[in-house]
């Protein structure tokens, strides 16, 4: 059983702990909250730090978990858009302050992890089961069938649109969620936490195909199919799981098929998608016509793009040049991470955020850490499609769990350096610490 509350630390490690719940809690609603929390947990943190706290700092995960915003500083100086360019400073701050403040402040987040996952796994349900309950709402009050909702009105945009949330990053709390419900699932030895555990996982899934991303779609099937069975089955028993797990997955997406609705979101959204010719569709420009027009801006200048805050002004050019009309009026960015680093960081950009990447996949191969895989599968694929780290609620995501996954906090630290012996005996009193 994963405890929500502990007693046994100080009074200003579990005021950090509130903040850092109060900051999950906050995620899939509107940003001012998340900040709000954010900058309270700034404050206590930097009332607290004492001077060797610093010594912390010199340590190649926070360069690492800060490179991305680091690069965007850099690329302020030979922008041509510098107020853009600054104003990305305060965008992607979070991706600094973030693995920052974990490293200043004295709590412990190895004891903490499970905790903040399981209040933001519940957070995550509640949130799903409010916009059906809001759907739901709706298709009473106007007397229509209850099969709408499962029509375009209540899917994707419109499904989210409550919490004033991007779609995407709905399905991607959700997905992150149902790995860690997943994991306290198969740790639980209570039946009736286990049924519990089972619904919330129902309903996050419901959830995820309801916001109907496809990008996290493939990753939650990846994850599913060839992640899990590496990190909870036994190597003899692994193939049969993995057969097993494949036939589900063959049947829900064989069910999402026999739904027009659903089968139009997943299998013609992304034939559309993936659609060169514009002159056949009536709807928006679709995203490979995009990328072929980011990469002629990339051409422009390979090695080290044009600067910070620069993306979407020099798309704007090439989107008018090819006729992209729709993409211009809209001033819509490249619907890709990785591009997006080659329009403003050129080559430079893109190595510095696949280092970051590899740097994370690195850690959770040699850590066992499923947390971390999973997370990191999901920003991997959700930037294939989309610029994750261009809104809060991305950035956000980004940077707290990549730095709750990566850092130990600053008593495991402490552990790290200690002897042998003293070692052990942190080990013994915080079982966590083993699965970092």
């Amino acid at each position: 059983m994963v405890k929500l509350f502990y007693r046994d630390d100080t009074l200003a490690n579990k005021i950090s702990y509130i903040h850092l719940l109060l900051f999950v809690a906050a995620l899939p609603f509107d940003g001012f909250y998340s900040d709000l929390a954010l900058f309270s947990f700034a404050i206590h943190t930097f009332i607290h730090v004492r001077r060797q706290d610093f010594r912390r700092l010199w340590c190649k995960e926070l360069l690492v978990l800060s490179s991305v915003y680091l690069l965007t500083v850099a690329g302020t100086i030979y922008t041509v858009n510098k107020g853009q360019a600054v104003s990305d400073w305060g965008r992607l701050l979070g991706i600094f302050l973030i693995p920052l403040l974990f490293l200043l402040n004295r709590i412990d987040l190895r004891k903490y992890r499970y905790p903040l996952l399981m209040a933001f796994s519940l957070t995550c349900t509640i949130t799903v089961i409010y916009l059906y309950a809001d759907a739901l709402a709706i298709v009473l009050y106007n007397r229509m069938p209850l099969s709408s909702m499962f029509t375009p009105f209540f899917i994707n945009h419109n499904f989210s649109e409550p919490i004033g949330l991007h779609p995407t990053f709905l399905s991607m709390y959700s997905a992150l969620s149902l790995i860690c419900l997943v994991h306290f699932l198969l740790k639980e030895s209570s039946r009736w936490r286990k049924v519990a555990y089972a619904v919330c996982i129902f309903i996050l899934s419901a959830g995820m195909i309801q916001a109907g991303s496809k990008s996290i779609l493939i990753a939650i099937l990846v994850i599913v199919n060839f992640v899990l069975p590496f990190y909870y089955v036994e190597k003899s028993r692994r193939l049969k799981f993995m057969l097993l797990t494949l036939c589900l997955s063959l049947l829900a997406v064989a069910i999402i098929y026999t739904s027009d609705n659903f089968r139009n979101r997943y299998v013609a959204g992304l034939k559309t998608d993936l659609v060169a010719d514009t002159a056949t569709l009536a709807t928006a420009d679709p995203r490979i016509v995009r990328w072929k027009a980011a990469l002629s801006v990339i051409k422009e200048s390979p090695i080290i793009g044009h600067g910070s805050g620069d993306e979407v002004d020099q798309l704007k050019e090439e989107y008018f040049r090819q006729k992209l009309y729709t993409s211009y009026l809209f001033h819509l960015n490249t619907h890709n991470q990785y591009l997006a680093f080659l329009v403003k960081g050129g080559g430079i950009g893109l190595l510095v955020y696949l280092y970051t990447l590899c740097f994370g996949f690195r850690r959770a191969l040699r850590g066992k850490n499923i947390f971390l895989m999973s997370f990191l599968l999901l920003v991997a694929t959700v930037s294939f499609s989309e610029n994750i780290l261009d809104a809060n609620k991305g950035v956000f995501f980004y940077a707290f769990f990549f730095s709750l996954f990566i850092l130990p906090g600053a008593a495991a630290k402490t552990a790290d350096r200690a002897t042998p012996a003293a070692r052990s005996a942190f080990l013994k009193n915080n079982p966590l610490a083993i699965n970092t």
